[in-house]
């Protein structure tokens, strides 16, 4: 694990279930005609599952293709991610059945505790960096049933306008408001307590989290291993991010 040993001051190398309370690791992706960036983003997901090494637990990849009318499947099918068809056209409803699949085999086996599953979330237009899952694992190992993770649009996205709006507006300290599904990951017992995503259009990932604020369970969060997202204009959900990237420049048109 050569580069990885050590995230937020912790040891890398013990994954056995006694340290980190884990068994099971399921990685959700939703895409919709996502052609252009699902193969780097489901690439990234496969070097930080090696990155955590032999020792972790075993980690599912599931991609939900939502509505995709392109070359998305073959290229998800070609990664060897798992892929569940859905037809809602909801990031929030497709969120959900993809958990609700992964979970739906473990309840089947019934070996494995929902306190002992671990759900990372993630886009298909994001790209995680290698360390991700070794930070997840290390959160919920600490007792954590929440990762709010960061996100940082790629620079060579932005102007160099919008990216000083984004950077004031999106200072990641120890208690900062953001929420982005792009990094955002849940035990499963805490998951499942709340009633999981809401099938909505956008703003799941933010409702998830004030419900799980509002159980009292242990949310944390992050204030590094930030994902790499798009920094497109024409997004999947209305009134997402892609939405609020486009009014970054007038914004940094005005403070000119």
């Amino acid at each position: 694990m050569t580069g990885v040993e050590r995230v937020d001051g912790l040891s890398a190398h013990d994954f056995s279930p006694e340290r980190t309370g884990i068994d099971e690791v399921y990685v959700v992706v939703p895409a919709r005609n996502e052609e252009a960036t699902i193969a780097a983003s489901l690439a990234a997901i496969d070097r930080s599952v090696r990155a955590l090494g032999d020792e972790a637990p075993p980690v599912r990849v599931i991609v939900v293709l939502d509505r995709c009318t392109d070359g998305t499947a073959e290229l998800a099918r070609a990664s060897g991610a798992e892929c569940v068809v859905s037809t809602i056209g909801r990031v929030g409803g497709a969120r959900r059945m993809g958990i609700e699949h992964a979970l739906a085999a473990s309840v089947r086996r019934g070996d494995t505790p929902l306190d002992r599953i671990w759900i990372a979330n993630t886009d298909a237009d994001s790209t995680v960096p290698v360390t991700w899952l070794l930070h997840h694992l290390h959160r919920a190992r600490s007792g954590c049933d929440a990762l709010v993770g960061i996100v940082s649009p790629r620079a060579e996205d932005l102007t160099s306008g919008e990216l000083v709006v984004w950077k004031a507006r999106h200072s990641f300290g120890r208690d900062h408001e953001h929420v982005f599904g792009a990094n955002l990951g849940v035990r499963a017992s805490a998951y499942e307590a709340v009633g999981g995503f809401e099938d909505i259009a956008t703003g799941e990932d933010v409702r998830l989290v004030e419900a799980l604020d509002a159980s009292g369970a242990n949310v944390h969060r992050g204030q590094t291993q930030p994902v790499h997202t798009s920094g497109r204009r024409l997004g999947r959900a209305p009134e997402g991010f892609a939405d609020y990237l486009s009014t970054l420049d007038d914004v940094a048109c005005d403070s000119r």
